[in-house]
C-alpha cells in the first residue's frame, strides 16, 4: 500500500487455519472498496495448527496483510497490544479470527464512528450466536459493569471495535484478560465511547477458546478492578 496508512485491522488468531483465507479474502475486499491505504495486522498467537503458514501466503497475496508471529500461546490481551504498538493506521479497528465478528459490517462501524465523533466505536453483539452457558457469563459481566465501573456499552468483552490511535495507544494492559475491559480503561482516561449494534455469526469453523478458566480470570481482574489494583 502507498502513502500514509488511514486503517490498521488487528486480527488476532488461535488454531483458526479453516477461516484464515476466507477471512482474510473478505477483510481485503471491504477495505479495498474505502480506497484509502491500509494494513492488516495478523497475529498468530502460538497457534499449532497451520494457521501461520496460511498467513504467510495471504501475505504473498496481499502485501498489507503483515503477519506477527508468537511462537507459543500469549493470549488475545497480548496479541491486541503488539498490535496497537505495531498499528500505523489514524484509524484501528480489531475483531476476532473465529469469523463470527462480520467484515461486512467495517462500513457501517466506520460511519458511526465519524458520526458519533467518539474516541472508540464499541460493537454490540445484541443476537450473539454463542452457547447459553457463555451469554450468560457474557450478560452477567456487562450488567455488573455498567452498574459499578458506570461504562455505557453493552457489550464491553465485544473485540469488534474501532479507535482513534491516540486512545488506543495510550492505554497499557499489564496482564492478561484486561482486553475485555478497554471500554472500562478508555472511559477511565477520559476518552468518549459509543457503541453500534453488529452482526454476529454462528461459527462456522472450529470450536471456541472460551472456558470457565477464563471467566474465572475475568471474575477475578473485576474485583481488582473494583479494588483499583489495576
Amino acid at each position: 500500500m502507498k502513502g500514509k496508512i488511514a486503517y490498521s485491522v488487528i486480527i488476532p488468531f488461535y488454531n483458526e487455519d479453516s477461516s484464515v483465507e476466507e477471512l482474510l479474502g473478505m477483510v481485503t475486499k471491504i477495505l479495498d472498496n474505502l480506497n484509502e491505504p491500509y494494513e492488516i495486522l495478523a497475529v498468530n498467537d502460538g497457534s499449532t495448527d497451520d494457521t501461520l503458514r496460511k498467513l504467510e501466503k495471504m501475505r504473498g497475496v496481499n502485501s498489507a496483510v503483515i503477519p506477527i508471529n508468537f511462537s507459543s500461546r500469549k493470549g488475545q490481551t497480548s496479541c491486541l497490544l503488539e498490535g496497537f504498538r505495531r498499528a500505523s493506521g489514524h484509524t484501528i479497528i480489531s475483531m476476532d479470527g473465529d469469523f463470527q465478528d462480520d467484515p461486512a459490517e467495517i462500513p457501517s462501524m466506520l460511519e458511526a464512528f465519524r458520526r458519533s465523533r467518539a474516541d472508540t466505536v464499541c460493537g454490540w453483539r445484541r443476537n450473539r450466536k454463542n452457547p447459553i452457558s457463555i451469554l450468560m457469563i457474557s450478560k452477567l459481566g456487562n450488567f455488573f459493569q455498567r452498574i459499578f465501573f458506570n461504562v455505557p456499552v453493552h457489550d464491553i468483552s465485544c473485540t469488534f471495535r474501532i479507535y482513534k490511535s491516540a486512545a488506543i495507544k495510550s492505554i497499557d494492559l499489564k496482564r492478561e484478560g484486561l482486553h475485555r475491559f478497554l471500554p472500562f480503561f478508555l472511559k477511565r482516561a477520559g476518552f468518549s465511547l459509543a457503541e453500534k449494534q453488529i452482526c454476529h455469526k454462528p461459527r462456522k469453523y472450529g470450536c471456541s477458546k472460551y472456558s470457565f478458566r477464563k471467566a474465572g480470570q475475568t471474575i477475578k481482574i473485576f474485583f481488582g478492578l473494583l479494588f483499583k489494583k489495576y
